[in-house]
């Protein structure tokens, strides 16, 4: 069975394990709305001061917002992915459990989120100095999506550090990087064709329809409407399945076995494991 088989199977284990554990999903919801009320103020304010000619004001309640939307981000994947490492484990697994677990790595979480509001802020001022300097940005910030992949379940799991969560899951991406890119993107690939293209085909006929005329209008408001909605719940599923997943890795890489609910089978064939692992 090809990787990419493997991955397609292991995304559907986690979407059974998210759906047998509905409390996981409120962490990206939860996520979400404490960006909107504790990011867009700053951001927006920031724009604003630009726009102004305030530069000093503006760059800094710019960093401001940076800063708070890599923290909200940190704090939000410590606690799903200790949420989801106890679902396991068949212990009970909430919201409470797991914020619970993230309030006591906040020195760690805190130190996660400076490191990615930095290096968001580098790829940013990168893009804006040209196509070349905007395809170098892209392709180091696609290969940091994917190295630093686990670094949060290392912070919610064993509690290091920032820096040594980096380095824990650098180390894991060289032994097995297949299995966490077939992985991340079967999951993507699942929500985007079955979730989120359906919404945009949607949000693409309620502009059509409002481009007409008449009364018409109204339903193509609607249709808008239950497309943003839609795609907001594929972004938020994704962004749960994928923690699940990465914890499901993370467990499997670091100790050789599978987690309850997944085939121990399925993730030897699409995780390429290095020494004694590979030939068990």
């Amino acid at each position: 069975m090809g990787r990419w088989r493997r991955g397609w199977i292991l995304a559907k284990q986690s979407w059974r394990l998210l759906r047998s554990h509905k409390g996981l999903l409120g962490f990206p919801v939860l996520g979400a709305l404490l960006a909107l009320v504790l990011v867009a103020p700053p951001a927006v304010a920031g724009a604003y001061f630009l726009d102004e000619g305030d530069t000093v004001p503006g760059i800094a309640l710019l960093a401001v917002a940076v800063y708070l939307g890599s923290f909200i981000a940190a704090f939000i994947g410590v606690g799903l992915a200790a949420a989801v490492d106890a679902a396991l484990r068949g212990e009970p697994a909430g919201l409470g459990q797991g914020l619970g677990a993230a309030t006591s790595r906040l020195g760690a979480i805190s130190g996660w989120a400076l490191i990615t509001a930095v290096l968001s802020v580098l790829l940013r001022a990168l893009e804006s100095r040209g196509e070349l300097a905007a395809i170098a940005a892209a392709l180091i910030g696609g290969a940091w999506s994917v190295i630093s992949l686990l670094a949060v379940p290392a912070i919610a799991l064993e509690k290091v550090g920032p820096v040594a969560a980096l380095r824990r899951s650098a180390s894991i991406f060289k032994e097995q990087w297949s299995g966490q890119i077939v992985g991340m993107a079967a999951i993507g690939g699942g929500v985007f064709l079955f979730v989120m293209l359906p919404a945009l085909i949607l949000i693409g006929i309620g502009a059509l329809v409002l481009s007409g005329s008449g009364s018409a209008g109204i339903g193509g408001e609607v249709l808008i409407a239950i497309g943003v909605v839609v795609f907001a719940i594929g972004a938020v599923l994704s962004s749960a399945l994928r923690q699940v997943f990465a914890v499901v890795l993370y467990r499997w890489a670091t100790s050789g076995e599978a987690p309850q609910g997944f085939s121990a089978e399925d993730l030897r064939g699409a995780v390429r494991i290095k020494g004694a692992r590979a030939a068990a």
